[in-house]
């Protein structure tokens, strides 16, 4: 806790090695190599983004490292290239390192060049070099290197190799003469706007760029009093062009990128392609890539979901706290608490021990790390991106792309985390699309064992009846989910790395970091919810609550009135809710009808406490409440059709 402490101590004060490049060229683990354990994860202002900083030692010199969301361009098109934009614009930096690809060369200049016209110190680090070799690449580094007026260097951050020389190279690093040269109708237009800015002004020709391509966030850094007068020299320089200035600017880097390519990158004859370069080719194929996908999502379904979420959750729970821990914390605190009301509040129904920290370490806690290991696994291979390629068209009828598998299968383990994990979709509008997604019929493993076996028991046809109510639900609500809600879907652009070896020390090093982050974001909100119920149930409200619900479950569901005690302490956890009306079964308060009229509505019913409380601070109280209020009643409505078909016979068991 110490050495987290100092970082965000000394984050104001140290020197800043700011970490920028394309999505998946390794830049994480450049950081991981570079700060060790001196890191600390947090939200970028304003944003759900990670941004992680760490500290690097050097010749006894401490440097603070940023390592900035991925980015293929300074224009942004996402929220993680806007972040990083906003980083290189607000940040003082002592220099940059451009993480890069070396087999996707051209790609990472185009990056370069629009880096190099901020003028900082600059260091191309060209990563993941093994691999360009092994593809027969030769690329004349030296050469680069001169053109560009830059310190280059050559890693293969997943062992390490070159990661000393980069340190070396980040303190040796200066700013690039290279002179950008473009069109003379560009230079004009840079020039006009230049020329009204105050000399103060940092990153002038940054800044033109900005006001040329109409990013509002330029506003924030120049004097109000100009902002009208830009405006309207920036929109009589646009009118001049026959296209976007960004266009016609990005045609000029491509050029000049181009000619470097051709002077420096050469490919031998062509290898024979090794065991995991064909591996990684059948992953993609549909017709070898699916059944791929479907195996690994399986063993995903069975580590995470069923392992995590029962053996490991069960030895947790009922050995180590239920057997062990809670009967001598129960002990002490009856034996040193004298008054009711704090004894409760700590060991009781809804105590913070009892139910919070019980909650959040022995049934969370170990699906989030199995989860982040087997997340680990599927970035560190390279068979991750393959992963979203393969179910891209899948997500596309419902306006999500490939990405947003993951959420939903993590979904499957824990609801809780699967909103956590949306923040990998690009715009706002897709993770809280699929945040209502999740709330809505993505049911938990444990509350999904329950319900399986409810229905399992009656018939086949009864399994059906509740999958294809679910699906539809998801189809239905996605459609026009997309539809109503404002804002935009990313394009699905994923660069395709090779599939690689994973490396236990970088699944170890990343996992610990999430975890960590868990702790301290994520452990809270429980705490909060169970005291917000401890005073709940107190002020007798949660009595109430069930007594209001009644009407609605008899009279619209047509199931017994005790079920809205059931679907209340679902809220509390879903699998709880689900287990009461496996026992309403048993006891024969309900038939075949009303257990799948029941299953469907408690599927769809609201999430349990913890994914509340994340989506509300995910999303803020404003849209997750909307998102409750919408899934509650959609539960509501669906449960009650699907009794009026079945009590009709349109629909039989």
């Amino acid at each position: 806790m110490r050495e987290e402490q100092k970082v965000k101590i000394d984050y104001l004060h140290k020197p800043k090695i700011i970490l920028i490049g394309n999505p998946n060229v390794g830049k994480s683990v450049v950081f991981n190599n570079l700060t060790g354990k001196y890191v600390t994860v947090s939200n970028y202002p304003g944003t759900t983004i990670d941004v992680s900083h760490g500290s690097m030692f050097y010749a006894d010199q401490e440097y603070v490292v940023v390592d900035t969301p991925g980015t293929n361009s300074l224009i942004p098109k996402s929220e993680d290239e806007l972040v990083t934009r906003n980083i290189l614009l607000q940040e003082e930096s002592a220099a940059l390192v451009q993480v890069a690809d070396a087999k996707n060369l051209e790609r990472s200049l185009l990056l370069t060049f629009q880096l190099l016209s901020l003028g900082l110190p600059i260091v191309l680090d060209l990563n993941m070099s093994d691999e360009a070799k092994e593809r027969g690449y030769r690329i004349d580094t030296k050469k680069i290197a001169q053109l560009l007026d830059i310190i280059l260097v050559s890693t293969v951050a997943i062992t390490g190799e070159g990661i000393g020389s980069l340190k070396e190279a980040v303190i040796k690093s200066r700013p690039s003469k290279k002179n950008i040269t473009y069109s003379r109708e560009i230079e004009a237009a840079f020039g006009e706007i230049q020329r009204l800015l105050p000399k103060e002004t940092r990153y002038p020709h940054w800044i033109a760029l900005m006001l040329l391509t109409e990013d509002a966030e330029v506003y924030n850094v120049l004097p109000r009093d100009l902002v009208p007068r830009l405006q309207k020299t920036a929109a009589g320089v646009k009118a001049r062009f026959n296209q976007p200035v960004e266009i016609s600017i990005l045609e000029e880097i491509h050029r000049q990128v181009a000619e470097i390519i051709t002077a420096c990158f050469h490919r031998d004859a062509l290898k024979p392609r090794t065991v995991r370069e064909r591996i990684g080719a059948l992953a993609l194929k549909p017709l070898t890539g699916i059944p791929v996908m479907l195996l690994v999502i399986w063993i995903m379904y069975e580590f995470v979901g069923r392992f995590a979420a029962g053996t490991a959750v069960d030895f947790l729970k009922n050995i180590v706290f239920d057997s062990w821990i809670l009967p001598r914390v129960n002990y002490i605190i009856t034996g040193f608490v004298p008054w009711p009301f704090f004894r409760d509040l700590l060991v009781g129904q809804y105590g913070l021990i009892s139910m919070a920290l019980t909650y959040a370490l022995a049934i969370i806690l170990p699906i989030v790390g199995a989860f982040f290991i087997f997340f680990g696994l599927l970035e560190d291979s390279g068979y991750l991106p393959r992963l979203t390629v393969l179910s891209d068209r899948i997500f596309k009828v419902i306006g999500l792309n490939g990405k947003a598998i993951l959420p939903m299968i993590l979904g499957l383990g824990c609801g809780t985390m699967a909103v956590l994990t949306s923040r990998i979709l690009d715009t706002r509008k897709e993770r809280l699309l699929i945040a209502l997604l999740l709330a809505l019929g993505v049911p938990c493993s444990a509350q999904l064992g329950v319900v399986l076996g409810m229905v399992g028991g009656i018939s086949g046809k009864a399994i059906t009846i509740w999958f294809l109510s679910i699906i539809a639900s998801l189809v239905l609500v996605g459609l026009v989910s997309n539809r109503v809600i404002p804002g935009r879907c990313s394009l699905f652009i994923q660069e395709i790395p090779p599939i690689r070896w994973p490396k236990f020390s970088n699944i170890l090093v990343k996992t610990w970091a999430r975890l960590r982050w868990y702790l301290v974001e994520a452990v809270p909100l429980f705490a909060i919810g169970t005291l917000v119920l401890f005073i709940l149930d107190k002020t007798k409200i949660l009595s109430l609550l069930e007594e209001i619900g009644r009407p609605v479950v008899v009279s619209m569901l047509g199931l017994s009135a005790k079920a809205a005690g059931a679907f209340l302490i679902g809220f509390l956890r879903r699998d709880y809710g689900a287990a009461g009306l496996y026992v309403m079964q048993k006891q024969g308060l309900l038939n075949n009808q009303q257990v799948v009229v029941s299953m469907v509505v408690i599927t769809l019913f609201v999430p349990c406490l913890a994914q509340a409380l994340v989506t509300y601070r995910e999303f803020g109280w404003k849209k997750a409440s909307a998102i409750m209020i919408f899934v509650t009643l959609y539960a509501v409505l669906g449960g009650t059709v699907l009794n009026y078909l079945l009590n009709t016979g349109i629909v039989r068991i």
